[in-house]
């Protein structure tokens, strides 16, 4: 059949790993974005590949139930980008003597997915990581391998990863998987990550040794906080859009095409529970907006997986129209803006910083305003 690859795609690999003769390649275009290429003359037309695909198949489900949770372990909390709903969930799954599979951020390697066996590891894959992660290279089959030896796999994903991970392990094949999705507004390509990342240690003359996306700052609860640790033990903190890179994601300008017309932006789910942030109004004195997440339960597994939350931190029921409040990619995709057209041309030509100052004017005439003291 006829295989049509347009800027829709998600880029999640699950077509090169169904396909029965290895005959689809991943490989990056201009922008630093997977796409698949297939040599349609090694092809045989099983159809497999449209079928994994999770623009072509989605099954979704609407929330049952909405929780706002802060956990109640310190540690797993502090390196959480809110509330620590996924790693205390975690945690709870590996003392149950499951497995779980989770993006790891490495400066020198990339995002690439791993598999958690001790609670004590969790903060390897915890925290924020504002770029794709390539899940054919390793994360499907590694799901795949575990579950085949029987074991138990919370997995946490965006939502295109986790319908490309259902679509991928059909019926029987998928026993034993527990999936979670985070709200996600979109992801910029390693290959930006990259150049901000080198254009960092160029200014310091040093190396960088760890990028955290967003950590926690007091005074600052919910916002941005990136934090870059160098080799020559400078550490330096900004706030907010100050950042270039946290520019231009919050600006939006550095996401993938298909993200700003996500068909999982939206009440509906592919994973079990969802993930993210709480915005909603009208949390107690006993919550802390920049340390409090949503939790979305959209299937039986996902009760289970909640139940987990209830005894591990401050987990209270609320409406689902309420809970979700405040997140937009629940509602839908994210707007593209026209700065997006000229944002990977100006970064191969004048760099991650300045690309992101010129694609951003609206935050440099916001400063520009604040100077002036208007």
């Amino acid at each position: 059949m006829p295989v049509t690859i347009d800027n829709r795609c998600n880029g999640c690999g699950a077509c090169a790993f169904v396909c029965p003769i290895s005959c689809i390649d991943m490989t990056d275009d201009e922008e630093g974005f997977l796409f698949p290429h297939v040599d349609m003359n090694a092809c045989i037309d099983c159809g497999r590949c449209v079928r994994a695909c999770p623009l072509n198949v989605q099954t979704l489900s609407n929330p049952q139930q909405a929780l706002s949770f802060t956990s109640n372990d310190a540690s797993l909390l502090d390196h959480s980008a809110s509330g620590g709903a996924f790693s205390t969930m975690a945690k709870a799954f590996i003392a149950e003597g499951g497995i779980v599979v989770g993006a790891s951020d490495n400066v020198r390697r990339g995002s690439h997915f791993i598999a958690v066996r001790e609670g004590s590891n969790l903060n390897l894959i915890g925290g924020s990581k504002y770029y794709q992660c390539n899940l054919g290279d390793g994360g499907i089959g590694l799901v795949g391998d575990l579950l085949a030896a029987g074991n138990k796999v919370l997995f946490g994903g965006t939502p295109c990863q986790v319908q490309a991970l259902r679509n991928s392990f059909p019926g029987s094949r998928g026993e034993g998987l527990y999936l979670a999705d985070i709200v996600c507004q979109g992801v910029p390509s390693p290959l930006s990550i990259d150049a901000y990342r080198r254009e960092q240690e160029q200014q310091e003359s040093s190396i960088l040794e760890s990028h955290l996306f967003r950590a926690k700052l007091a005074g600052h609860e919910g916002e941005y906080i990136t934090v870059l640790d160098f080799a020559d033990g400078k550490r330096d903190t900004r706030i907010g859009a100050e950042d270039s890179c946290a520019r231009a994601f919050i600006y939006q300008v550095s996401l993938r095409e298909s993200c700003y017309r996500c068909p999982f932006a939206q009440m509906q789910r592919a994973g079990d529970v969802t993930l993210g942030d709480y915005w909603s109004p009208g949390l107690d004195d006993g919550f802390n907006r920049g340390s409090t997440s949503l939790v979305l339960v959209n299937t039986q597994a996902g009760q289970e997986l909640a139940c987990s939350l209830l005894s591990r931190g401050r987990a209270t029921s609320v409406p689902v129209e309420v809970g979700v409040t405040g997140n937009v990619p629940l509602h839908h995709p994210v707007a593209r803006p026209h700065a997006r057209s000229a944002f990977y041309p100006l970064l191969n030509k004048v760099g991650f910083a300045r690309a992101s100052s010129l694609c951003c004017w609206r935050y440099a005439a916001k400063k520009l305003l604040h100077l002036l003291g208007r």
